[in-house]
């Protein structure tokens, strides 16, 4: 009896992830780009009105004093590279050059 049961609890909770899963569309990556860069840039701009660290990787052996003075600097470029990773699918032309440029020009 036992069993049974459990076979018939496995069944249906296999059954209900994979209605669930049939519903959605697995193939429209624009969806989760835009997802995860709404909140993206969303996340970086909180983090730049705080002044909190940012996420961006610098490399090995980076002092920490010097992390925290170009915080300020890597806080703008971390909102910039996600305006224009946005725009890269779902701006024009003209924004995608406009917040590249933008970027570069940090590098003076």
């Amino acid at each position: 009896m036992q069993k049974q049961l459990l076979k018939a609890i496995i069944d249906k909770e296999l059954q209900e992830i994979d209605e669930e899963m049939a519903t959605l569309d697995n193939s429209d990556i624009s969806t989760v780009i835009d997802f995860h860069t709404r909140h993206g840039i969303k996340d970086a701009q909180e983090r730049q009105e705080n002044n909190e660290p940012t996420e961006l990787e610098f490399p090995y052996a980076i002092s920490d004093e010097l992390k925290k003075a170009m915080n300020t600097d890597m806080l703008e470029l971390e909102v910039s590279l996600q305006l224009y990773y946005r725009s890269c699918y779902f701006g024009t032309a003209e924004e995608q050059m406009r917040y590249r440029h933008a970027i570069l020009a940090m590098r003076t």
